[in-house]
């Protein structure tokens, strides 16, 4: 492992702050299940950290940290999925993906096994590590709870139960992805986002860039054009297809804001099944709630927690009639469960010291 002036650092290549050392745990699509929160907290318990920050990208940001993680709590962290076994793409497995996918009530397709078959893609792609640890990959099932206004370098979003709308980031730091004017079938989703990265990887090795600040996604298209990216994609793309990347007005597909909307009691696609978003006061979550919120969900849930990119969290597969029970538990842990308190209205910047 090594210490790295980088500004989006991970688990294997921490970076130095202010405050110390800081590291991120990369969580594909958000989700961890409650042995891999006993491991979180017993890892913040052991380096001497009272808590853990969610940031904008659903990972986990440990800070103030006084030395390097140990190997032997790396091998934990990989044994368990929370670290890639490959260190060389530990840093580009943002993979962020609808918090509620598979149990929206108004979702178009679960997006789960796809994004499963992207991180695959990630850890058997080693050459992928030039990327910039920022590069990100959005899966939109098109449910209440979307994130196709995040910016991810590229998002897909379902528009039937086969079909899904490519798009890409190529606007200014911090803006939402575009549609490109092309729409994929389900075979074509995985190929195109393989396409993609390789020739985003090819980009970099033609414009170089260094540690701290590597090309993004936005600046090879720009370098490029989009339509000329384009035709890189299409020659390393596997399917028989041909497409065109234009730019495509945005007002048909405009994106609505969902930063509160997962808040409090949702009701499921499955029936008598409820999940509950609940706030963590400026994305900070202690090792208490931590262990709490694992075990309430093993007992009363599925065993999982979802991370959300508005730096909150989810607890799903709650029934109708554990639910008094499940909102007392997390009261008790000092958590609030309802959109229109002042805390769920705050956002921090996990990458800023200061409270």
């Amino acid at each position: 492992m090594s210490v790295k002036r980088s500004i989006c650092p991970d688990i294997y290549h921490p970076a130095i702050a202010r405050d110390g050392l800081l590291t991120r745990l990369r969580i594909p699509g958000g989700v961890l299940n409650e042995s891999q929160c006993l491991e979180i907290a017993d890892l913040l318990e052991t380096i001497g950290i009272e808590y853990v920050q969610v940031t904008n990208r659903a990972n986990l940001q440990l800070r103030a940290l006084a030395q390097e993680i140990a190997p032997e709590l790396l091998t934990r962290l990989v044994d368990c999925g929370l670290a890639a076994t490959n260190s060389a793409v530990d840093g580009i497995r943002n993979m962020m993906m609808s918090p509620t996918a598979g149990i929206d009530a108004q979702e178009l397709v679960d997006l789960r096994p796809l994004a499963d078959d992207w991180l695959e893609y990630l850890n058997s792609h080693p050459e992928l590590g030039i990327l910039s640890t920022k590069f990100s990959v959005g899966f939109d099932g098109g449910g209440s709870v979307g994130i196709v206004d995040r910016p991810n370098d590229i998002t897909l979003l379902a528009i039937s139960d086969r079909e899904f709308r490519l798009y890409l980031n190529m606007g200014s730091r911090g803006d939402p992805p575009q549609p490109v004017g092309v729409i994929l079938f389900t075979d074509e989703c995985l190929p195109i986002l393989a396409a993609i990265a390789q020739s985003y990887r090819q980009g970099i090795e033609i414009l170089g860039g260094d540690v701290r600040r590597k090309p993004r996604l936005r600046d090879v298209i720009a370098h490029y054009g989009l339509a000329a990216f384009g035709e890189l994609v299409q020659r390393e793309f596997t399917g028989s297809r041909r497409f065109v990347f234009k730019n495509t007005d945005l007002d048909e597909h405009s994106a609505t804001a969902n930063q509160e909307r997962h808040l409090g009691v949702h009701q499921q696609r499955q029936t008598g099944i409820n999940y509950l978003g609940i706030v963590l006061p400026l994305g900070r979550w202690t090792i208490a709630q931590i262990k709490g919120l694992g075990s309430i969900s093993a007992r009363y849930g599925s065993g999982n927690i979802r991370l959300t990119p508005w730096q909150n969290v989810i607890l799903p597969d709650v029934k109708a009639i554990d639910l008094r029970i499940v909102q007392g538990l997390i009261t008790d842990l000092g958590l609030v469960q309802t959109a229109n308190h002042p805390s769920s209205l705050l956002r921090a910047c996990a990458g800023t010291t200061g409270w």
